[in-house]
């Protein structure tokens, strides 16, 4: 069985968060955003997720079949919120984290998506994948692409369809998850404000 996520304060010092996401693939951060910050947050969204359409087409099908007809998208976040802008992707933990590992690859990293998800009751579980998969015409093996976090916007609880991850799978080779890694997979909860920072590949 895969070792549990795990979970570190918004104050623990940077390299032991960067230690556990070098061993593990990703890690919890408690209550990463202040209660004020989330409500600024959630009100810059609230109107756009509610103009959200569930049955949104998508790309293809196969993007279309992952989502399902139940989860609400809003896209282009940077653009939305001010808050988003200022107070997530300029988080210094984040920003932190994102130095360490993406700068000795790179002379510069950007966003390449601040995106809302909101999954609505009756949505059939997202298949176990590597988010790196998207990348497939890069060379391997690569640097780490990208580094992802997932931030709780409302409580991740299993039975509202909280995120599973298998730690420990970023040190498989393949870009495709083994299916015995699958069935480690962990289910995270997550307090409200609380961020999961996680290796692409993971």
């Amino acid at each position: 069985m895969a070792p549990e996520l795990r979970r570190f304060s918004k104050t623990d010092p940077l390299p032991e968060l960067l230690k556990g996401i070098e061993e593990d693939g990703a890690i919890l951060v408690d209550g990463l955003l202040d209660i004020d910050v989330l409500a600024r947050l959630n009100g810059d969204i609230d109107a756009h997720l509610e103009a959200a359409d569930p049955a949104m087409r998508h790309l293809n099908p196969v993007v279309e079949g992952f989502f399902g007809d139940r989860t609400r998208h809003v896209a282009a976040m940077a653009s939305k919120s001010r808050c988003f802008a200022e107070a997530v992707m300029c988080h210094p933990t984040l920003l932190g984290i994102c130095d360490e590992i993406l700068l000795p690859a790179c002379a510069n990293y950007v966003l390449n998506l601040g995106h809302v998800i909101d999954r609505g009751p009756g949505a059939v579980a997202q298949l176990v994948h590597r988010d790196e998969a998207v990348w497939i015409h890069v060379p391997r093996p690569a640097p780490t692409l990208q580094v992802a976090c997932m931030l709780a916007l409302g409580e991740f609880t299993q039975q509202n369809g909280a995120t599973r991850l298998v730690p420990g799978s970023h040190m498989e080779p393949s870009i495709e998850i083994p299916e015995t890694a699958v069935q480690q997979a962990r289910i995270v909860e997550a307090d409200l404000g609380s961020t999961i920072v996680f290796h692409t590949n993971t």
